[in-house]
């Protein structure tokens, strides 16, 4: 897979492409790879609109979850696009404006994983699949390999959204078949979610509260022009870095997890998403963020049920 690229800034990572694994000269980076690199361009344009630029590869392994071996090769991909540099030390620098990541971001080829994890969701929610289905039929459907196949469901397993039936068999999680569903998470993020601030061990750095605050006040500002991929994801990003602040290993995994069920929600029940809806979501996202600010977590709390009380109510 390449990417389809428009601007010279771009159009070097095409030449990357074969390049992008330094132990591994020839060989196209591998989806994990791929991925890590959105996400590092994702979490640079959080950086810019927060004034900072320096990428360090320690804090992206902890932030993404991974090794900081894939996460090195992403770099170094990245670094010989242009659209980053490293640094004379340690590190790497963002070396392009929020205009040209976001125009690359929306260029940027995905992996064939990627791909079907996409198409795997819609067509269930489409009903196109089966709730239970198995690898054969899923290797005949989609004309890939039962590796790649494999892969995919073991990734939407671990986020709650498949689980191995029996034999070869696979099933999808219920929430594709009731519209309710949605409603009942939100139901259920609104107990957990506004339980995170009471945690005793509770910590948001201030320095992290005002990086999220500047993140919502840009999306607000430009909440005409902003895509539905990168609203989701930056509001994905809001209630995951406020769940982990809270020290909760528990609290923190249903968090996630209802995070990612949201996805394929989305995709089952997708909602119109407009500017008005956007800068009022990241106005009460800034006033949760206030709060913080002023050491006030119970009015944190309430402001995050106000918040979750009223996605409940749109959905009515």
């Amino acid at each position: 897979m390449v990417l389809q690229l428009t601007t010279p800034v771009q159009n070097k990572l095409v030449g990357v492409m074969q390049t992008s694994n330094p132990e591994q000269s020839g060989l196209d980076p591998s989806p994990l790879q791929l991925r890590l690199a959105r996400s590092i361009l994702e979490h640079g344009l959080e950086l810019l609109a927060a004034h900072e630029s320096k990428l360090s590869e320690a804090a992206l392994a902890q932030r993404l979850g991974v090794s900081r071996t894939p996460i090195r090769a992403a770099l170094i991909y990245l670094s010989k696009s242009g659209l980053i540099k490293p640094l004379a030390g340690r590190g790497y620098k963002l070396e392009s404006n929020a205009t040209v990541i976001r125009s690359a971001l929306s260029t940027m080829a995905r992996s064939d994983e990627d791909v079907l994890t996409e198409r795997l969701l819609a067509d269930r929610a489409s009903g196109r699949l089966a709730e239970e289905v198995s690898e054969t039929e899923l290797i005949q459907q989609y004309g890939v390999p039962r590796g790649v196949i494999r892969r995919v469901l073991m990734r939407l397993a671990s986020e709650g959204v498949t689980e191995r039936a029996t034999g070869h068999g696979w099933r999808f999680a219920a929430v594709l078949s009731d519209r309710r569903a949605l409603q009942e998470s939100y139901r259920f993020r609104l107990l957990i979610e506004t339980s995170v601030f009471g945690q005793p061990e509770f910590r948001l750095p201030a320095r992290e509260v005002i990086r999220l605050r500047l993140v919502q006040e840009d999306l607000a500002a430009r909440a005409s022009s902003v895509t539905h991929a990168e609203y989701f994801e930056t509001n994905r990003m809001f209630h995951d870095r406020l769940a982990a602040a809270g020290n909760n290993r528990f609290l923190y995994q249903a968090v996630r997890q209802q995070l990612n069920l949201r996805r394929l929600l989305e995709f089952a029940w997708p909602q119109p998403i407009t500017a008005e809806v956007i800068a009022r979501q990241c106005h009460e996202h800034i006033a949760i963020l206030a709060a913080l600010e002023a050491n006030d977590r119970p009015a944190a709390a309430r402001f995050m049920q106000s918040h979750l009380a009223d996605a409940i109510g749109a959905q009515s």
